[in-house]
């Protein structure tokens, strides 16, 4: 089967497309505090992690050979996330005060209202923080889930405000930082788009239905074909 125009419009109607607003961070949790879905609809760009792996490259007779080594989590120091500015700043102090808990010169927490006197308590996070990341399709169905486990605040940068600005609403990007991540798939094999009506499970639609019998009728046309030029090869024609 040939990479044309038929084929791509075939495939695109059978699998869809992942869009770029389809995502949710449906969880957030850092130390035993968490965010709401009041808080998480404030995201405005969220990224999946990446996996990578370990190079090690030798060279002999002046060609360079690759030899992949251990996989690590990606960017497990530096997955951003990007809010809008709440106007009292809420969401930015949270995760200041997420980041102090770990990182202070301060005594930032307290037994009986005493100072324990603990400086960058909790320094490795186990995995009571966290942060799922969902995948939908077009029906907000869920498709795909990754959870950061061992989640830490490694920035929480300032906001520039702009006296002779227009008004636009302002953004801040926090980066986080995790130990591992997983994920999670609703179906193992290859979703038919148009058998699902745009989400993960379902019957066959009408579109479906019509797509099939159009593959079905092109395969007999072109059985057909092929007999008829053969018919005619052997006759000379």
């Amino acid at each position: 089967m040939s990479q044309d125009l038929s084929l791509f419009y075939s495939t695109a109607t059978q699998r869809g497309f992942s869009r770029d607003f389809q995502a949710r961070v449906s969880s957030l949790v850092i130390n035993g505090s968490s965010l709401t879905e009041e808080d998480l609809v404030y995201i405005k760009n969220v990224s999946i992690p990446n996996k990578k792996a370990a190079i090690a490259s030798v060279r002999y007779f002046g060609a360079e050979v690759h030899s992949t080594g251990t996989r690590d989590f990606g960017d497990s120091k530096q997955w951003e996330l990007t809010f809008y500015t709440d106007q009292v700043l809420y969401l930015k102090r949270w995760f200041e005060e997420r980041l102090e808990e770990v990182a202070s010169n301060v005594d930032v927490r307290a037994v009986n209202g005493n100072p324990t006197r603990r400086y960058n308590a909790n320094p490795v996070p186990d995995d009571s923080s966290y942060a799922t990341l969902d995948i939908v399709d077009d029906n907000l169905e869920k498709l795909v889930q990754y959870k950061l486990t061992g989640l830490f605040v490694v920035n929480a940068p300032g906001i520039n405000y702009d006296l002779a600005g227009t008004g636009k609403v302002q953004e801040f990007k926090v980066t986080l930082g995790y130990q591992r991540w997983d994920v999670t798939y609703q179906s193992d094999s290859q979703i038919a788009y148009n058998q699902s009506n745009g989400s993960a499970g379902g019957g066959l639609t009408l579109l479906g239905a019509l797509n099939q019998v159009t593959n079905i009728a092109r395969g007999v046309g072109n059985a057909a074909n092929a007999i008829r030029y053969a018919g005619r090869s052997i006759r000379g024609k």
